[in-house]
């Protein structure tokens, strides 16, 4: 069975989140090329995809966010939080997922961090959007501002 390159898509993003937990920013290439390596689990290897290619593309958009000054501001302006869970109803319907970094930038100011690798959607718009309302309601004394943060540009609010 061959893979669809969808499926190395997730893969490049679950690695570059998986290496913004484990390190944050600015992390040399060829150390965040050993990390990402190490990082990934044997039941997510994707035959049809050349390994070296895939940690190229993954240290590639790592760099690209690290670089930029507007993450690196958002995502030091406090104590991050990674893979931050939640339940919230939502027109009758009970709604589960992870968000990717919540920064604790006060105690009464959250930031959401979204980030993607991909091509801008607009289903990402409406994600980031239901995470900032799960953030403000487990959270209800908190401003909350939420962020979709891609590789290729500018922090969209």
């Amino acid at each position: 069975e061959r893979h669809s390159r969808g499926e190395s898509g997730r893969l490049i993003g679950t690695l570059v989140h998986r290496l913004i937990q484990r390190v944050g920013f600015g992390e040399a290439p060829s150390a965040v090329a050993e990390l990402a390596a190490r990082l990934v689990r044997v039941e997510e290897t994707v035959e049809s995809v050349d390994a070296s290619s895939l940690l190229e593309q993954v240290v590639a958009a790592y760099d690209a966010l690290s670089r930029r000054p507007d993450v690196q501001q958002l995502y030091t302006s406090g104590p991050a939080l990674h893979e931050v869970p939640f339940t919230m109803l939502v027109e009758g319907v009970w709604l589960r997922g992870t968000i990717d970094c919540v920064v604790k930038r006060s105690d009464t100011a959250l930031t959401v961090l979204e980030f993607k690798t991909g091509r801008p959607r607009e289903a990402h718009r409406v994600q980031v959007e239901l995470y900032g309302r799960a953030v403000a309601q487990m959270f209800p004394e908190c401003i909350v501002d939420a962020h979709l943060v891609y590789t290729s540009s500018s922090v969209a609010t």
